[in-house]
């Protein structure tokens, strides 16, 4: 199953997509892969075995991040405790064929509380990368709230995305 955008976008399967843009144009190919990503949407059964429940997980939408240059951006993902209990969990920033790039847990986020991962130096060679956030929860997902951010070199937030 898969789809042939004119830009090279193409779904592989449920969880996985592959770009292929014409690198030659660097500001089209961008301008291209941020108006696909805003059209993307996440699946509703990524196909994650058993063992994970599906309504504890969260996934922010995809970003791309210039990797050729890693000294200009850092990529963070960040969950906040809204519920009255303690939460407990996991952050993931993901490379977009599903390669977990950074993991950790959080363990008993108090109320209000947060914590957060980042990632400044990417093992790709690529001089694009997609990644997206996955956050898992211990109990009901609308009991955090998560977000996939990139900062530049100052630590300014250039891109938000929110995790669902």
């Amino acid at each position: 199953m898969g789809w042939d955008f004119a830009t090279g976008l193409s779904r592989v399967n449920a969880t996985k997509l592959v770009l292929k843009p014409d690198l030659g144009d660097r500001v089209g190919a961008r301008r291209r892969i941020i108006t696909l990503m805003a059209q993307l949407e996440i699946p509703d059964k990524p196909g994650f075995g058993e063992e994970e429940q599906m309504n504890n997980v969260l996934f922010t939408p995809p970003l791309s991040i210039e990797t050729a240059n890693t000294a200009k951006y850092s990529v963070s993902c960040y969950v906040l405790n809204a519920s009255s209990s303690p939460r407990s969990g996991t952050l993931q920033i993901v490379n977009l064929d599903g390669t977990p790039i950074s993991t950790a847990s959080y363990i008993s986020v108090a109320p209000g509380g947060g914590t957060g991962i980042q990632v400044q130096t990417f093992q790709n060679s690529a001089p694009v990368t997609l990644v997206y956030g996955k956050i898992t929860v211990d109990d009901k997902p609308d009991s955090i709230r998560a977000n996939l951010v990139l900062a530049d070199a100052k630590g300014d937030t250039l891109v938000s995305l929110d995790a669902r």
